[in-house]
């Protein structure tokens, strides 16, 4: 019974300890930059729709890159981001303001100045 009570312990600091940090991984910490906004492209290489937004985000990168930090994930070499970024279909793409907050989500293609003009929303 003692055995069984310290695992039960055990087991809910833990529990308290990764809600208490958030309960974030730590690619998920290390793709922001401190000051930007965060664009998060998920999807495949083999994705038409997912190759299109490859050159969008390129063309958003050239024009405001010094502003914006551009993220790219591929399901094929992360396949759990699509549970950690709760991924339903392909191509999603994240807005992240200066706090590390969510603020927007869409799943397919978005025109480059609609990202330019939600990039700017996220300062």
């Amino acid at each position: 019974m003692k055995k069984i009570t310290s695992f039960i312990l055990v087991l809910l600091a833990v529990i308290i300890f990764v809600s208490a940090c958030g309960g974030e991984t730590e690619p998920v910490r290390k793709m922001f930059v401190d000051g930007i906004p965060t664009v998060v492209k998920i999807g495949r290489d083999d994705c038409v729709a997912c190759i299109e937004m490859n050159k969008i985000l390129a063309e958003v990168d050239d024009e405001i890159g010094d502003t914006v930090n551009i993220v790219k994930i591929s399901t094929e070499e992360e396949p759990e981001a699509i549970k950690e970024f709760g991924i339903g279909a392909i191509p999603t793409i994240i807005f992240y303001d200066t706090s590390k907050s969510e603020k927007y989500r869409f799943v397919g293609k978005v025109e480059k100045d609609e990202v330019i003009a939600l990039v700017e929303e996220c300062r």
